[in-house]
């Protein structure tokens, strides 16, 4: 509820009003346009009267949401009322601020104009002195983990054409839309972690059964030989033999199917018995497509880093995303990170070649689709890939022979 105008303040309770709007008498502005100091009359004391009216929320959304960017806005005003009895003056200061996905963003207008943001005692309006009744703008980009609920506080001055106007700012963060979790369950009963992203459900973790959907064993154990021999015409899963260990320890295997799940050969991928639990598939070309395009309406920088697990070694996230401990992305080149900013924290679980060997644990995620690559001499697949060392997420065609990850997705409910 506003405050009623009160005249003839005395000097003495004036200090309590300057908590709100400070007398700012003789500030030069420089103009902008040609280079003329704008300069600020003289104010007297006599008769500042502050109204204020609370922040009010001016659309409620619960996230963002990419194809209908509509964002939670706050807004808060001050009337100041200065001068005396006989000669008053008067504006009003409104401000809006609410968050995109990438900046905090603060709209400010003045029916006097205004011509400088003092943001937490900082100068920070570079640009033309505003006009009255016009909206300046103002934004500040967000850090790069920031994530829903984060606390955006400010002092805001907003100073020009009469006393300043003082605001606290006080604003949780709002979240994109497609950061709900769930869960899958497969064949042998192992839960996985699940997470909306757009119109779609992402496991956040690669598959990792050893068993059709129908409750048949998929075929294992190959040897080198036996796997050149085979993978061309059967379905397969292999674990991850690292042999940048030393030899093979079986408890580290299976700690590292647990961490990277299993790595399949096309022929498994598309085997009608089925890898994905019943109401789930293997994600197609069009699933990634569908994927890609969504991360990239919302920002089309650096999509494999945006999807990649934060999980690496040296990342300059901190906390638990530094880390060397599996699942975790090797520093390559000391420059890409990922900053999982949908949920999906891709992981590199390497792959098995052709020829029986395995590579690229903690280098390179592998994700085949479903569908078949055309026109091709030899029978290939699909698939998408994010490597340490790179930003962004290619696809590319792949022999069906090669083992690699595999995501399951689902329509939302």
């Amino acid at each position: 509820m506003l405050n009623r105008k009160k005249e003839g303040i005395m000097k003495k309770s004036l200090f309590l009003f300057l908590l709100l709007a400070t007398v700012v008498g003789g500030i030069i502005f420089q103009s902008c346009k040609d280079n003329e100091a704008i300069i600020e009359p003289q104010l007297s004391d006599e008769g500042i009267v502050v109204e204020s009216i609370s922040s009010n929320s001016l659309k409620s959304v619960g996230c963002i949401d990419p194809g209908n960017p509509v964002y939670s806005k706050v807004n808060a005003q001050q009337t100041i009322n200065w001068g005396s009895k006989n000669n008053p003056f008067s504006k009003t200061v409104s401000i809006v601020f609410y968050n995109t996905e990438t900046h905090f963003i603060l709209e400010v207008m003045s029916t006097n104009g205004w011509a400088n943001l003092v943001i937490d005692g900082i100068s920070s309006w570079t640009d033309c002195p505003v006009a009255a009744y016009t909206w300046g703008v103002y934004q500040k980009e967000l850090p790069i983990d920031w994530a829903a609920g984060d606390a955006f506080n400010l002092t805001l001055q907003v100073v020009g054409h009469g006393p300043q106007a003082k605001f606290n700012v006080s604003y949780e963060l709002i979240g994109l839309c497609g950061t709900t979790f769930g869960t899958m369950t497969d064949i042998e009963g192992k839960t996985y972690e699940t997470v909306v992203i757009g119109e779609l459900e992402w496991m956040r973790e690669n598959l990792g059964t050893m068993t059709f959907n129908n409750g048949e064993a998929i075929p294992t154990g190959f040897s080198a030989e036996d796997w050149v021999n085979y993978t061309a015409t059967g379905p397969a899963v292999e674990l991850y033999w690292q042999l940048e260990y030393g030899p093979l320890i079986p408890e580290l295997r299976e700690e590292l199917h647990q961490k990277y799940g299993a790595l399949y050969n096309f022929n498994a991928v598309v085997d009608p018995r089925g890898l994905c639990p019943t109401g789930w598939r293997v994600s197609t070309e069009q699933d990634w497509n569908n994927l890609i395009s969504y991360v990239t309406n919302l920002n089309n920088f650096e999509v494999g880093n945006q999807l990649k697990s934060c999980r690496q070694e040296n990342s300059p996230l901190g906390g638990e995303c530094a880390t060397t401990e599996h699942p975790y992305w090797v520093d390559v080149d000391h420059v890409n990170y990922g900053i999982d900013a949908y949920g999906f924290s891709a992981i590199p679980g390497g792959w098995r070649n052709e020829l029986g060997g395995y590579g690229n644990l903690g280098i390179q995620s592998s994700y085949w689709t479903s569908t078949p690559a055309l026109y091709q001499a030899l029978p290939r697949g699909y698939a998408y890939g994010m490597n340490s060392d790179i930003s962004n997420i290619f696809k590319f065609d792949e022999i069906i022979e090669i083992a690699q990850s595999v995501r399951c997705v689902r329509d939302k409910n």
